[in-house]
């Protein structure tokens, strides 16, 4: 799919009078590219609307998601084995999406630092030796 900004780059160098096979060369796309882009008139990314594989069997995937103790993989087998027709990537991605058997994040805490204050420490051991005497720091 073409970004934004190349779509922009297609209808500027035609309103120049650029031909659309030297844009398609020059822009390192297809002239079918080029020429959807022109039809269109518009630099705007078309929306693509698709139906999600798993929904018809999302009631079916909750449940099963509680017997099988959360592997998707043997949610897969059995709505395989109950007649679905759908991939296992078809399956993670929906339940990905959709935000099924995973635990939101929760932050550990809040951290407030004004600039400059937080600072790593470094714990290593170091060994210095200054005017022939030995300096050791960072040793347990």
């Amino acid at each position: 799919m073409l970004s934004q900004s190349q779509r922009n780059a297609i209808l500027e160098l035609h309103a120049q009078g650029i031909s659309k096979r030297e844009i398609a060369r020059v822009l390192n796309v297809s002239r079918l590219s080029v020429r959807k882009v022109l039809r269109s008139q518009s630099s705007a990314l078309p929306v693509l609307v698709r139906p999600e594989k798993a929904e018809p069997y999302r009631q079916q995937i909750l449940d099963l998601l509680l017997t099988c103790k959360g592997n998707l993989v043997r949610v897969h087998e059995d709505l395989v084995a109950d007649g679905a027709t759908l991939s296992y990537q078809a399956l993670t991605a929906f339940c990905r999406r959709q935000g099924i058997g995973q635990t939101p994040v929760v932050p550990s805490g809040q951290y407030h630092f004004e600039p400059g204050v937080e600072m790593q420490h470094d714990t290593s051991p170091h060994e210095v030796e200054v005017g022939r005497k030995r300096w050791c720091w960072g040793r347990t």
